[in-house]
């Protein structure tokens, strides 16, 4: 029995056979058999050949180099694969890390019949043949660098931008949006207490100015379900596209999660503290100059930690009094259940509320702001 091709099979691009100058077999009639699986073919029809040229002409090489791209980490060979999906942004793309025998076995299903002189045929896997061209995306290491004039030359940045650009005049509706948002900041989170609404007004603008400042603070909301804490977050970290996450369970906090970490700059921690132990695992976090990242085969990565944290409870929480790196706020309810003023919000913000939000941010004064001058 014929053993099935593999991705690990040699390819051979030296070709003895006809091959046309534009890179096509020209299948003759004496390579035609019954016995063949490509007893369909007719004489003269044109198969694609594994050159360098064709790789290029059948778009294969863009799209390649679109969604993967080889690195060296140390000593080690990965190939950073990226899953865009065509209807968000790049800045949203999926990014998954593979050592290089893995990627071809994940791709091995973008394969190529050619057939050969005397009816026999092998298997091209275009993986192989990316992975061997001369103009294959390649960088000489892998980073994650908001402050992009701090990136290594030659090395690949997991930092992607803001998905958001900034709109000074929105339509009235994403105006509204903004308006009763810092409204919800203001007299719902920092419980109209002025002070602390510019302590918050400056953290969230100092990480959109400078992301790559990481604040020794984290910003905890304690407050009755339904007071807006979740609204306040998560409207404020749809700003960082990909660059924000949400972790909204438990165990997965104080499980390993430092894939979810890696690349974030805005950490949504909600209602997953529970204990003790939480605490000190949201202290380190805080604390950490680095994070590790785990790809497949429990290999890892070691990258800066710009994490900027935020915290959602209902419960109430032991903290120690003058922890320099917590800042815990109890919410007014004044909001509470008022679902007509959150959907203003929420509404108003895919109606271009969100860059109205982002201009705020931007145009904010911050440069001489301490985040430990509050907590």
């Amino acid at each position: 029995m014929t053993r099935p091709a593999s991705p690990d099979d040699v390819i051979d691009t030296r070709h003895t056979h006809s091959v046309d100058d534009d890179g096509w077999y020209s299948v003759s009639k004496a390579e035609i058999s019954d016995s063949s699986p490509r007893r369909s073919a007719r004489a003269g029809e044109r198969r694609l050949a594994p050159d360098d040229e064709t790789l290029a002409r059948s778009g294969k090489l863009d799209r390649y180099n679109g969604e993967c791209a080889f690195c060296m980490y140390g000593s080690s060979a990965i190939i950073i694969h990226t899953n865009p999906d065509p209807e968000e942004p790049s800045e949203t793309a999926s990014i998954r890390y593979f050592r290089v025998a893995e990627f071809h076995q994940l791709m091995s299903t973008d394969q190529e019949t050619v057939w050969l002189e005397g009816g026999g045929h092998r298997k091209i896997f275009w993986s192989k043949i990316w992975y061997q061209h001369p103009d294959r995306k390649t960088y000489s290491g892998i980073a994650f660098e908001p402050e992009v004039e701090m990136l290594p030359r030659g090395y690949y940045n997991l930092y992607k931008g803001f998905p958001i650009s900034p709109e000074p005049s929105p339509a009235p509706s994403g105006e509204l949006a903004v308006r009763n948002y810092l409204r919800l900041l203001k007299e719902g989170v920092a419980c109209g207490d002025e002070a602390v609404y510019e302590y918050l007004l400056n953290w969230m603008a100092l990480a959109i100015q400078k992301p790559w400042v990481k604040p020794e603070v984290a910003i905890i909301l304690k407050g009755e379900r339904g007071d807006g804490k979740n609204v306040a977050c998560r409207v404020f970290g749809k700003l960082f596209g990909n660059h924000y996450k949400v972790i909204s369970h438990p165990k997965r906090f104080s499980n390993s999660f430092n894939t979810l970490v890696a690349n974030c700059i805005l950490l949504f921690v909600d209602k997953a503290v529970r204990c003790e132990n939480d605490i000190k695992i949201l202290k380190n976090l805080i604390a950490e100059p680095f994070v590790s990242l785990e790809y497949e085969s429990g290999n890892s990565l070691a990258f800066k930690s710009y994490l900027h944290i935020m915290m959602s409870t209902d419960d109430e929480l032991r903290l120690k009094k003058g922890d320099r790196r917590l800042l815990h706020l109890v919410t007014d309810s004044k909001f509470h259940g008022d679902t007509a003023f959150f959907a203003t919000i929420v509404d108003g913000m895919r109606d271009g509320g969100d860059r109205h939000l982002m201009h705020f941010f931007l145009q904010r004064g911050s440069s001489h702001f301490d985040c430990r001058a509050m907590a």
